[in-house]
């Protein structure tokens, strides 16, 4: 698991890997809150997907279901204040897909 730095940032982010499997990141937070929307873009196969996000700090783990194309806002996300946050995306296919999905992340700090 790679890390990086966020606070004080806001922009896109992409996440990938194949349906099923989890994509992890470790980001240092400074105890900033992160909010914003995602949406499944690309080669993700078409459908309705369940976008697990779990991170953690603050119990923060919650499910989304969403079509390709469709944006969708996350719930705010707190963060670690004197370490590092945890994040673990995992998309599962509503419709037998099978692939790769890919997640564009449009976030801001706050």
């Amino acid at each position: 698991m790679s890390e990086e730095h966020i606070v004080g940032k806001s922009g896109d982010y992409t996440a990938k890997a194949t349906i099923g499997e989890t994509w992890e990141k470790t980001a240092v937070t400074g105890g900033i809150s992160v909010k914003g929307s995602a949406t499944l873009v690309d080669d993700t196969p078409d459908g309705s997907y369940d976008i697990k996000i779990k991170t953690d700090c603050d119990s923060y783990n919650h499910t989304y279901t969403a079509n390709k194309g469709e944006s969708f806002d996350f719930k705010k996300i707190t963060t670690n204040f004197w370490d590092s946050t945890d994040v673990k995306i995992t998309v599962t296919g509503n419709d037998g897909q099978s692939g790769d999905w890919k997640l564009v992340v449009d976030y801001t700090t706050c």
